[in-house]
């Protein structure tokens, strides 16, 4: 949860690298058709429908073309799906339109240019996927078809018959088709808007743009859509507050972004939406993290759970580790029992060595209550809470320095709560100080480096060994740390320890200097 920021900043980067291999394509097709207005028939309405089966054509083609493209980029949709998607991405633009007189009937013809680009469609098929849309156009193409052919009825009959009743009743007829027609246009319409809808629902979400998704939300927009175009499917709730307000939170007041927050939330529950028991478990970590009070009571309101785990941790946990009281209040006026103050004080005391507090860690610790080696409910103690970061600031190193002096013990373990990272000191200062050591910055070297040397003078193991039975010099050897490697050695590390698959660093090295610097302590391949 608390990487959001390096993993949205990861996100930016991909999106970077893959621009240039999915440049959007563009399918143009032109089409025509004529239509010869009958008796009874007004000039707008024969427009109308010469222009429908221009469209009708341009669909069939473009259809064909959507089909290939959906089956290359493995959309998975279906027939009909694929027909609304074609009708949704086709831009139609009338290139010539005539009037002739042909015998006693006036005759129309139109001719249309349809474009289909490709930059659209993925975000329109996963709006598409598994709704009811394709049904619904479907049954709309149909009722165009059905209309069409009595339409054709009636005008025989209107022109056959003579000026009684039964010439009356087509000419009636004739009327209510071009009323039913117009009808499903506007049907179909509203259909495809609503699919653009839910996609500037998301957009404006984003942009905190109040006029903008309530001008979305009238357009049709579903405020329970959920966006499918990313790997993480994110609600019209969750867009708001994880991609809109939570970023925003960062460079402008909190107090304003909450207030905006709230009046767009609202928005979306006046127009039906709900928080979702599938996408919003996590809803409220945000807002407890930044202490938003009345946006947590207004979520809590409209159902969020605030019961549910979030990444290891209660929202009660969360309010606690942030510092938040307002939070707690809120929480606890809905029945939420307090965290007992023994508890709550590890949490505050891990949770300050996190983020580098030490005046709090001080204040805290003055007592003599807080065990400084004391695990919270996430199995994390306040020695791995402060070295899951690079220390490459003062307050970080500083922050290590206080813990050892409290009384910290590099060689308790517990969960960092990192991929391929576990929870040992030692390991974590190797690990996550690549950078710091080898491409430093600043003044990062020199206080990684007595960090690192504070760690094992204060009796943490330099072959202290994870569950795969990798030692700190194997992850200074993965990870190319030739200076952390150094600093291993020169505190009695063995060059060639066996993890449990019988690899020796060397076998994870992969630099020339890394390879270099091993066999010139005594590392061989031959082993």
């Amino acid at each position: 949860m608390k990487f959001f920021c390096l993993i949205f900043l990861g996100v930016i980067i991909g999106l970077v690298a893959i621009v240039p291999f999915s440049l959007a394509e563009t399918k143009v097709i032109t089409a025509d058709a004529l239509y010869t207005m009958g008796d009874g028939e007004s000039p707008s309405s024969a427009e109308a429908q010469v222009l429908q089966k221009a469209k009708q054509a341009a669909l069939e083609q473009a259809g064909t073309y959507v089909e290939a493209y959906s089956k290359i980029q493995n959309y998975d949709l279906t027939k009909d799906e694929i027909q609304v998607l074609t009708g949704g991405v086709l831009a139609v633009e009338v290139l010539e339109k005539t009037r002739t007189m042909v015998g006693d009937g006036l005759r129309f013809y139109t001719k249309i240019k349809a474009t289909v680009t490709t930059d659209k469609m993925e975000e329109m098929a996963q709006r598409i996927k598994g709704r009811n849309v394709a049904q619904e156009y479907k049954n709309l193409q149909g009722e165009y078809t059905r209309l069409s052919r009595e339409l054709e009825t009636w005008k025989k009959v209107a022109a056959e018959a003579k000026a009684d009743a039964k010439r009356q009743t087509a000419l009636d007829r004739i009327k209510e088709s071009e009323q039913n027609f117009a009808r499903i246009q506007q049907n179909e319409a509203a259909l495809l808007r609503r699919l653009e809808a839910d996609s500037l629902l998301f957009d404006r979400l984003k942009d905190l743009d109040l006029e903008g998704v309530i001008q979305a939300l009238k357009d049709g927009a579903n405020p329970n859509a959920v966006d499918m175009t990313h790997k993480r499917k994110s609600s019209a709730l969750d867009t708001l507050i994880t991609f809109g307000a939570f970023p925003r939170s960062k460079k402008e007041k909190n107090e304003k972004i909450e207030e905006t927050t709230i009046e767009l939330a609202n928005a979306l529950f006046a127009h039906g939406g709900k928080v979702s028991n599938i996408y919003d478990n996590e809803i409220l970590f945000f807002p407890i993290s930044e202490g938003w009070a009345k946006l947590t009571e207004l979520l809590i309101q409209n159902g969020a759970n605030f019961r549910n785990k979030m990444d290891g941790r209660t929202p009660m946990e969360w309010a606690i580790h942030y510092n938040q009281p307002k939070i707690v209040e809120v929480l606890t006026a809905h029945g939420v029992r307090r965290v007992d103050t023994g508890k709550a004080s590890v949490i505050r005391f891990i949770s300050a060595a996190d983020r580098s507090d030490t005046s709090q860690m001080i204040r805290l610790s003055r007592g003599g209550d807080i065990d400084v080696n004391a695990k919270d409910d996430r199995d994390q103690t306040a020695l791995i809470a402060a070295l899951r970061w690079p220390i490459d600031e003062e307050e970080r190193y500083r922050t290590i320095m206080l813990l050892l002096e409290l009384g910290a013990d590099p060689n308790v373990t517990g969960e960092s709560q990192l991929r391929g990272l576990e929870g040992i000191p030692i390991h974590l200062a190797i690990g996550m100080n690549t950078l710091t050591l080898n491409k430093p910055y600043g003044d990062s070297k020199r206080l990684a480096t007595l960090a690192i040397e504070e760690l094992l003078k204060h009796g943490g193991k330099v072959a202290h060994r994870d569950s795969t039975g990798r030692t700190p010099l194997h992850i200074a050897a993965k990870d190319d740390n030739v200076v952390a490697a150094e600093i291993l050695i020169a505190h009695g590390a063995t060059v060639m320890p066996r993890d449990k698959s019988g690899k020796t660093p060397l076998d994870y090295a992969e630099s020339a200097a890394m390879i270099k610097f091993l066999k010139s302590h005594g590392a061989t391949e031959n082993h």
